[in-house]
């Protein structure tokens, strides 16, 4: 659908979503609104959404709920604009991963875009969907991705080979995948290797029972110095940027090389441009990876990772808070301060981009953070809860914010701290 609307002239913005943590807030519609000022439109206030760009938090004497309202409308508005010249899609992937500022935002802009020639494609796994997200399918358009027929099977089995498979093996391959078109093609490319595929005479193997012994049958296959970086990879998040792992391994000179035979191999995805960076060929093969990881192996690499991404923000190079955070909050058993002093500045730099759902989240993980150290502050403590106490409301669970300022409030008492004792006694009866 994006090709076609390519192809007669419209502009496909494009935002994947991040499995799991260290992204920036509102992560996809980030990559929306960069695409869009690459294609010469002006992002005006909508720029605020931005990591980049540097704002100072919400604006003074606003509600936050009003000031989030004019951040998504100059959002809606963007796209409105672009829309001026020629029509838009917007397509974000792996929606199912989305934070929930980047979901309320595309509810904002499905309602408020109807007028405009903007087409909203979300795509997302119905089985990993969440609350917010079944809402938000529930009330617009539909389009179910159902198995691939037979003979669509056979079709997709030739485009991979460059041959057609003799009837009977596309049939049994068709019957092991259930029309699953990544699977299909593994499958291919599988019995292309174990010399299965044109030979009536040759028997379909036995074949994989499951998906990931296909995903590991691909990986085996590689050297075990490839496996160990793409491993350090699959730590690292869905992009795969190689100036990160070569501060992870003790010869740089070798990632090239080993990103190399990865791709060659099909894990890996070349970047279209030579600045962007790789990405794995299916998420599977990521997930594969970390599942068949130890709990103590895990948490080593995540701080391996952190350390890295800390010397390169110390060279000047830019490394989002949040996926510090998330690196060192993985970590968290090993470097608890560093998890609380990067979660306190990801929570700061989420309330600058109105994200207040983000900051909730980090600010709680930087209260788990502080039980983990022996000579923790009790003042750290009662900022952390004053701050949550203020998120949680702005995110609308006031239950919650009202529980997170009863607990500051014993601490400001303990302490003596008027001031703080005021502020939480003010959230409480709010």
């Amino acid at each position: 659908m994006a090709d076609d609307a390519a192809l007669s002239g419209g502009l496909v913005l494009s935002g994947q979503c991040w499995d799991g943590d260290g992204a920036p807030a509102y992560w996809p519609w980030v990559q929306v609104l960069r695409a869009g000022i690459e294609a010469g439109g002006n992002a005006g206030a909508a720029a605020r959404l931005l990591p980049e760009d540097p704002v100072e938090g919400p604006a003074a004497g606003l509600p936050p709920a009003e000031d989030r309202f004019r951040l998504f409308d100059a959002v809606a508005s963007f796209l409105a604009r672009l829309a001026h010249q020629r029509h838009v899609v917007v397509v974000l992937d792996d929606v199912h991963w989305a934070d929930e500022g980047s979901l309320r935002l595309l509810e904002f802009a499905a309602h408020h875009l109807t007028a405009h020639p903007v087409l909203l494609l979300a795509v997302y796994r119905d089985e990993e969907a969440g609350p917010l997200l079944r809402r938000l399918a529930a009330v617009r358009e539909q389009v179910h991705l159902t198995a691939l027929p037979q003979a669509e099977v056979m079709a997709l089995m030739a485009a991979v080979t460059g041959t057609s498979p003799p009837q009977h093996v596309a049939e049994n391959v068709w019957r092991r995948t259930g029309g699953n078109p990544f699977l299909v093609r593994e499958l291919t490319r599988l019995l292309v290797a174990q010399g299965s595929y044109t030979e009536a005479s040759v028997p379909v193997p036995v074949l994989l029972a499951s998906v990931r012994d296909i995903l590991e049958r691909r990986l085996a296959r590689l050297s075990q110095r490839c496996v160990d970086l793409l491993t350090v990879a699959a730590v690292t998040g869905p992009e795969v940027r190689l100036h990160v792992l070569a501060r992870t391994v003790d010869e740089p000179a070798s990632v090239p090389v080993l990103v190399d035979e990865a791709v060659a191999a099909r894990v890996l995805h070349e970047p279209p441009a030579p600045a962007d960076a790789y990405r794995f060929s299916h998420d599977l093969f990521r997930e594969t990876i970390l599942a068949g990881m130890a709990a103590d192996q895990r948490i080593g690499l995540h701080l391996t990772v952190g350390r890295a991404l800390e010397s390169l923000a110390a060279e000047g190079a830019v490394v989002h808070p949040a996926e510090l955070a998330a690196h060192f909050g993985a970590a968290v058993t090993a470097a608890p301060s560093d998890a609380v002093r990067y979660g306190m500045l990801a929570g700061e730099q989420a309330i600058s981009r109105l994200a207040f759902e983000e900051a909730r989240a980090h600010y709680e993980r930087v209260l788990s953070a502080l039980d983990l150290i022996a000579d923790g502050s009790a003042d750290q403590r009662l900022d952390v809860l004053l701050r949550l106490g203020a998120t949680r409301n702005q995110a609308g669970d006031a239950p919650a914010a009202r529980s997170a300022y009863r607990d500051a409030a014993e601490l400001a008492r303990a302490a003596g701290d008027a001031t703080s004792l005021a502020r939480a006694a003010l959230g409480v009866h709010a």
